[in-house]
C-alpha cells in the first residue's frame, strides 16, 4: 500500500472525478504528468467540477494538460487584449509585461482576434466593446461559441458605459469597466478573477467595489 493511497483527501478527490464521469476505468488519472497536476489540484482545493470543466472542453489529452496547468498555477496565466486603439494596447501591454507574472497578447483586428482566441488559448481576455468590423458584443458571441470558452472571464473597457464606474454583468461572465478604467482598477479587476476562476461557477462574475 502506498502513501497515496493512504491520503483519504486524495482517495476521495479521485473517487468523486470517477463518480461523476461516470466511468469506472479513468485511464488518464494514472498518466504522470496528468495525475502530478491533478495531485496540485486536490491539494489546491480545486473542484471536481473545475476538473470536469477543463476535461470537457478541451478536444485532446495536449489541450487538457495545458488547460489544467493553468488551473492549477504551473504556467503564466494568458491575456489576450484586443482594441483597434494602438496606443491603448501598447500601454496595456507595458504595464501588464512589467508585472512579469502574465503571458500577454494584444490583437488590434477584432475579426483576426478569432482566430488569436483559438490559437494563443487565454484565460482571460480584455475587450473593447465598439471597434470596426466586429464589435466587442459580437466578438463574444464568437469566443462563447466555442467550448472551451464559454466560462473565460472577459472584461469589457468601453467609454460607452453609463451609471457605475463598475458594473458586473452576470451574463456569460462578462464584467463592464468605464473606459478610460484606470491600471490599478483594471490590474484588480484582473487578479480578482484570474486567482479565483477555479471556485467560481458559470452563473457569473461577482460585483468588485473598487
Amino acid at each position: 500500500m502506498t502513501d497515496e493511497t493512504l491520503d483519504p483527501k486524495w482517495k476521495s478527490f479521485t473517487e468523486s472525478l470517477v463518480a461523476a464521469s461516470g466511468d469506472s476505468h479513468q485511464s488518464w488519472l494514472d498518466e504522470g504528468e496528468i495525475r502530478t497536476l491533478l495531485h496540485d489540484a486536490c491539494a489546491n482545493g480545486i473542484s471536481v467540477g473545475v476538473i470536469q470543466a477543463c476535461q470537457n472542453a478541451c478536444r485532446s489529452r495536449e489541450g487538457f494538460i495545458d488547460r489544467l496547468s493553468g488551473v492549477v498555477g504551473k504556467r503564466k496565466k494568458r491575456i489576450l487584449a484586443v482594441d483597434d486603439e494602438h496606443e491603448y494596447l501598447e500601454l496595456l501591454a507595458l504595464n501588464f509585461q512589467r508585472t512579469g507574472r502574465y503571458d500577454f497578447r494584444t490583437e488590434s483586428d477584432p475579426i483576426a482576434a478569432i482566430d488569436v482566441v483559438e490559437e494563443f488559448q487565454p484565460d482571460l481576455c480584455i475587450l473593447d466593446l465598439k471597434m470596426p468590423g466586429l464589435d466587442g458584443s459580437q466578438l463574444i458571441d464568437h469566443i462563447r461559441a466555442k467550448s472551451q470558452f464559454r466560462d473565460m472571464p472577459i472584461i469589457v473597457v468601453t467609454a460607452l458605459l453609463e451609471g457605475t464606474a463598475v458594473e458586473a454583468v452576470t451574463k456569460d461572465n462578462v464584467l463592464h469597466l468605464s473606459k478610460p478604467a484606470s491600471w490599478k482598477k483594471l490590474a484588480y479587476c484582473v487578479e480578482e478573477h484570474l486567482r479565483s476562476d477555479h471556485g467560481k461557477s458559470s452563473s457569473g462574475l461577482e460585483t468588485i467595489d473598487v
